[in-house]
Parts: C-alpha cells; sequence; structure tokens
C-alpha cells in the first residue's frame, strides 16, 4: 500500500466520516474502496460500436462459430 495525501473540502469531508462511520468504516478505507470501484469502472473495455450492428437471422451463430470457420484461412 503506498501513502498519499487527499485534500477536501469540509463538507466534503464530513460526509465522508458520517457516511464511513455509519458502515463501522475508516474514512481512509472507505476512499480506498471508491477508488477501487472507479478503476474497476475505467477498466471495462467497451466493445466496439460494430458489435452486434447486424443480424445473420441464425440465433445459434455463437454456439457454431466452429463449424461456421472451418477450413477458413486455408488454400
Amino acid at each position: 500500500m503506498v501513502k498519499t495525501t487527499v485534500y477536501l473540502e469540509a463538507e466534503d469531508y464530513n460526509q465522508l466520516r458520517q457516511w464511513a462511520r455509519a458502515r463501522g468504516k475508516a474514512p481512509a478505507a472507505a476512499i480506498r474502496e471508491a477508488i477501487a470501484e472507479f478503476n474497476r469502472k475505467q477498466r471495462k473495455t467497451r466493445l466496439p460500436r460494430i458489435v452486434g450492428a447486424f443480424r445473420s437471422g441464425l440465433p445459434d451463430v455463437g454456439q457454431r462459430a466452429e463449424e461456421f470457420l472451418k477450413g477458413f484461412g486455408e488454400q
């Protein structure tokens, strides 16, 4: 763990402290959890917009992918 300093507005800190106290946590633990959650959300990769844009008319394409790709790339 790395130590850092964060400056908060007094009102924000008071709300943080009350929220943490109500849950039996230290304010620092609440901040760590909030940052970890923020990082998890930022890491989620978005699929390209093209994914799901077309319909093949076949409901089981994903389940039959190997069958459809058999021989692909062979000459």
